[in-house]
């Protein structure tokens, strides 16, 4: 009965056979290069956010300081902490 099914099925437009079992069993396996691409591709997310984590260190790391007297008094007026910042972080200004 089943086969029976299973050819009316096949036999219908718009429905696919199954496929043909290989000789061999199992799968062929991928050139490496595909198996490559695949791997980065995987990884492609966690490399840019690393890329963006540093490129954004180095962002403020060089960024040069102002020479605008309000944000070196906000700074004064912050405490050692904010001295040792470098200010870094956004100060409010008076």
């Amino acid at each position: 009965m089943a086969e029976a099914d299973t050819a009316t099925q096949a036999s219908r437009p718009g429905t696919l056979a199954p496929a043909a079992a290989r000789p061999g069993g199992g799968r062929t396996p991928q050139p490496l290069r595909w198996r490559l691409v695949e791997l980065l591709s995987s990884y492609l997310p966690l490399l840019l956010m690393g890329v963006l984590a540093m490129g954004t260190w180095w962002l403020v790391k060089n960024t040069p300081l102002s020479d605008d007297p309000r944000i070196a008094a906000a700074l004064h007026a912050a405490g050692p902490a904010a001295r040792a910042d470098r200010g870094r972080r956004a100060a409010p200004l008076p």
